[in-house]
């Protein structure tokens, strides 16, 4: 999987993940479950002698979306996380919608890790888009847009895009899987065009891996003994 960079600069936005996520499970078993996802999915479609071959890649397409928006959907309830389904007012196609904290979050599939198709072609992403720009100062002058920080941290609803895929082989998650994190919104531009960016895209595993951690340092100070601070006794002699 997509290695861990632990000299990543820690922004506002990722302070706030790691502050509402307040434990690891839902990250941790998500992530544990993506590789088993992508086998599941080859194993139905491309592996399989069932299956046309001009069909083949499109069944493992299908089949990836409704394993990984299960598991993701049945972790969330598992850990005690929100949980909404949304349909499309077009064709009741559902999107599933996790909440946490201040954050609220929809899962697709990309082809690199700042895939932003997704949210250009669903109307719901569209909206949650045009939420987030509340926060965001953008630039006139650059392709890209920042969070105003002080508005960010008052926010009370973030929307935000775990997006996996697999550079490899369908069934090689482990080794060539990524999970991110990012925050879209919708930048204007100078003609007057607009067009959707991701304002922040973190490492999945980097916020996984400062929960595991501080999860960690909390169990083991409750291990540790209280020291003995009542006042000795002292034995008379003679």
């Amino acid at each position: 999987m997509e290695k861990v960079d632990f000299m990543v600069v820690r922004s506002e936005l990722f302070g706030m993940l790691v502050e509402d996520f307040d434990n690891p499970k839902f990250l941790r078993e998500f992530s544990q479950r993506m590789p088993i996802i992508y086998s599941e999915s080859a194993s139905r479609s491309t592996l399989d002698d069932l299956v046309s071959e001009p069909f083949k890649k499109y069944y493992f397409g299908h089949s990836r979306y409704i394993l990984s928006q299960s598991v993701f959907v049945d972790i969330a309830q598992e850990s005690g996380i929100d949980v909404k389904i949304n349909r499309c007012d077009s064709n009741g196609f559902p999107i599933a919608l996790v909440s946490f904290g201040r954050f609220h979050f929809t899962l697709h599939y990309g082809k690199t890790p700042s895939e932003i198709t997704c949210v250009k072609t669903s109307l719901i992403r569209k909206q949650h888009a045009a939420v987030n720009n509340e926060i965001v100062q953008p630039s006139l002058f650059s392709n890209g847009a920042d969070f105003n920080n002080t508005q960010l941290s008052q926010a009370k609803n973030i929307y935000a895009n775990i997006i996996h895929g697999c550079r490899g082989k369908a069934d090689s998650f482990d080794a060539n899987g990524f999970l991110r994190i990012a925050v879209p919104c919708l930048k204007s531009n100078r003609n007057g065009s607009k067009k959707f960016i991701f304002v922040e895209n973190v490492n999945l595993f980097d916020v996984l891996q400062v929960l595991i951690d501080r999860d960690n340092e909390n169990q083991n100070n409750q291990a540790q003994p209280m020291p003995n601070t009542a006042m000795p006794k002292i034995r008379k002699v003679g």
